[in-house]
């Protein structure tokens, strides 16, 4: 936990780095840390966390 990656997720346009608060068996619960202009709005509504699944991590 506490590690920071990116993730792609259908509510935002463009992949969101969060830092992993949480680890569940399929999924994880991010803070989101970065993500573009055009998604903050979302962000600000989902109080910057989102649970997404593991295998949406971008793999660099």
């Amino acid at each position: 936990m506490g590690e920071t990656l990116a993730f792609e997720s259908d509510l935002f346009e463009k992949p969101v780095e969060g830092k992993i608060e949480k680890i569940y068996e399929n999924s994880v619960m991010i803070r989101v840390t970065n993500c573009c202009s055009s998604d903050e709005e979302t962000a600000h509504q989902l109080h910057w966390q989102l649970i997404v699944k593991k295998s949406r991590a971008v793999h660099a």
